[in-house]
């Protein structure tokens, strides 16, 4: 009968060794609670990042697209070196678009970006080299034994621009000679516009708005066509000059 009570107080745990047992094991759960409310909150912070970083390459996709639109309705540049230009700012847009930017600080650099993106940016990187839009003062070291002759392949760059230059200057003329611009078309109901705007200015302080508007509306067009009449005559002449007389 001792045997068993003695047995049974060692497999009892003391009520102040209980307590403690239960008070670490409130703090163990206080712990991970605090832990998980941290995490949750970091998760908000890396979500929101993440929504921002997404808003911000949507809209650089959209400026890109946006860019290229652009040059289709401009005419290609004649001067081969501004088109050259051109080319090198389009393919750095591309790059940084791309998540990759190029920058080009040294040889090593622009024996990286060759080995990287392949032989048809090669090529228009060895042009680039080649009339000094890169590396425009290093003249103490040569890529060329690392990237292989330049002169040749600056020179297939150059016959693959001149197409490109014939497909964008093709595009910009089919622009031209099928856009027409157009004023507008009269409402299909006057009468129904002339009510409308009949009750919008019966509008408690829609007149003491519009009035003001107006007049300084006016008097700054006045003030900027006195101030550029003589740019603006010019802008026209040539305009007319280069106009399709079919029009």
């Amino acid at each position: 009968m001792r045997q068993e009570i003695e047995l049974l107080k060692e497999q009892t745990v003391p009520r102040r060794k209980h307590e403690e047992l239960q008070q670490q094991l409130r703090n163990m759960s206080q712990s991970e609670s605090h832990a998980f409310e941290g995490w949750q909150k970091e998760q908000e912070k890396v979500t929101k990042v993440t929504r921002r970083l997404d808003a911000v390459i949507k809209q650089m996709d959209t400026v890109c697209s946006l860019y290229s639109d652009v040059l289709t309705c401009r005419a290609p540049a004649k001067n081969y070196a501004l088109f050259l230009l051109e080319r090198y700012l389009r393919l750095k847009i591309k790059a940084v678009r791309a998540g990759a930017p190029i920058q080009i600080d040294s040889v090593n650099d622009f024996i990286d970006y060759c080995k990287h993106y392949g032989a048809k940016v090669q090529r228009l990187l060895c042009e680039f080299y080649l009339h000094n839009l890169v590396l425009d003062e290093e003249t103490d070291l040569n890529p060329g034994p690392f990237v292989g002759d330049i002169q040749l392949q600056a020179f297939v760059s150059f016959g693959v621009n001149q197409l490109k230059w014939l497909r964008a200057y093709n595009a910009f003329q089919r622009q031209e000679n099928s856009l027409d611009l157009w004023v507008r078309a009269e409402p299909r109901d006057p009468v129904r516009l002339w009510n409308s705007h009949k009750k919008l200015m019966r509008t408690p302080g829609v007149i003491e708005m519009l009035g003001p508007m107006h007049e300084s509306l006016i008097q700054s067009s006045l003030n900027y066509f006195l101030a550029m009449k003589d740019y603006a005559l010019d802008a026209a002449r040539l305009r007319y000059q280069v106009s399709s007389p079919s029009i």
